[in-house]
């Protein structure tokens, strides 16, 4: 039968192979787009034209048009592609970004406990209990969590009347307990005991640091994204620069 301590470690796992994987994907599609929009940024089109599709594009249409006139076969142009100096230049500049993008990553996975924590409490609203004002409830949850060999709680309350509670913190001794308004008027002492028992066993194994990883994660992938996808519609060669910042800037 699985002990609390194969649920710890098998958590811990999770953890590092959600972050492994997460890194991996991340820094991939990092040089991928940053290889694409340093081709966009860096090649010139011999004619002067905005980008190599409307270079293309004439060149097509200006042979068309006079194997027409000329009553020739219209023969496939002959496009000049940029020249081999560029690569070196683009993959230096895509290394370079997936280089600062991994010195984000590792602030983002290395960052204080406290500080994803408070993200996922603001997104809620939850607010501190005051211990003078719910003194009941800071006596049962400390009763409970110490029975359970945990430090006490910090207790929060979000002004709702649903039914929920959840437990945050990356440790035992950072985690956050956080009810519903809600749970609290329609519950016996008795079933209010049971939900708190529930976020401690939570807390105990460690279930509270692998969601905030899975969650974190996700966002931020998917924040990537959709940004990489924007900037395709608004060009690449004028928007480089904005689209990092901008990047930079929503992440935050």
């Amino acid at each position: 039968m699985a002990t609390v301590y194969d649920f710890i470690a098998q958590n811990n796992r999770r953890v590092f192979l959600l972050s492994f994987v997460f890194c991996v994907l991340v820094l991939l599609c990092t040089w991928g787009v940053a290889y694409s929009f340093g081709m966009a940024h860096y090649s010139r089109p011999p004619d002067g034209s905005d980008n190599y599709v409307d270079y293309i594009g004439k060149s097509i249409a200006r042979n068309v048009i006079d194997a027409i006139f000329s009553g020739k076969n219209y023969e496939a142009p002959d496009i000049e592609w940029v020249s081999e100096d560029l690569y070196p230049k683009v993959r230096n500049f895509a290394w370079r970004t997936t280089a600062v993008v991994f010195f984000v990553l590792m602030c983002f996975l290395i960052s204080p406990p406290r500080f994803l924590q408070s993200m996922v409490l603001n997104s809620s609203h939850a607010q501190r209990m005051q211990e003078a004002q719910y003194r009941e409830l800071y006596r049962l949850a400390g009763t409970i969590f110490k029975t359970a060999g945990l430090p006490p709680p910090k207790l929060y309350i979000i002004e709702d009347n649903s039914l929920n509670a959840f437990t945050t913190g990356f440790s035992p001794e950072n985690s956050a307990l956080v009810v519903t308004r809600g749970l609290l008027n329609n519950l016996s002492n008795p079933e209010l005991e049971a939900v708190l028992a529930h976020e401690a066993a939570h807390v105990a194994c460690k279930d509270c640091k692998l969601m905030l990883t899975a969650v974190s994660s996700v966002l931020l992938f998917s924040f990537l994204a959709e940004v990489s996808f924007v900037s395709i519609f608004y060009g690449a060669r004028r928007n480089i620069f904005a689209a990092a910042v901008i990047w930079c800037i929503g992440a935050v």
